[in-house]
């Protein structure tokens, strides 16, 4: 991945799975979780790499196997974030408000992420610690 041709797909096909369930065990809320907490973390990683590129949105459609993904049973998207609030992908770059498109079978709809202010994190850093005291 040397370009960000593959990023728009790769963020649909997570969009994607984040609004399925697990074929093989739909109502255990375990594996779900943890598949939900997964997406987000690939989610963020993407966003991190594309920091500074506006993605185009992926003209195609994405298909999920059935073997593996079914169709939740409420048609709510899951916008809840399966990750803790302080989770940094990385520290060296201030946080931005993380768009995420849902695209769902009766909702479309936008869902805008907001994070820290710049300000608040980097006094947080900057302020912090203690120096130790050098003899």
């Amino acid at each position: 991945m040397q370009k960000n041709d593959n990023f728009p797909f790769l963020k649909k096909l997570v969009e994607t799975v984040k609004q399925a369930v697990d074929a093989i065990d739909p109502f255990n809320d375990t594996i779900n979780e943890r598949m939900y907490a997964v997406c987000d973390l690939a989610f963020g990683v993407i966003n991190c790499k594309c920091a500074n590129v506006k993605l185009p949105p992926f003209p195609g459609e994405v298909k999920l196997s059935k073997k593996f993904f079914a169709p939740p049973e409420k048609l709510v998207p899951n916008l809840k974030s399966y990750i803790p609030e302080k989770f940094d992908f990385n520290p060296h770059r201030v946080p931005v408000a993380v768009e995420m498109e849902i695209d769902h079978p009766t909702v479309k709809a936008r869902h805008v992420v907001a994070a820290e202010t710049a300000l608040t994190k980097l006094s947080k850093r900057k302020f912090g610690r203690k120096k130790k005291k050098s003899l």
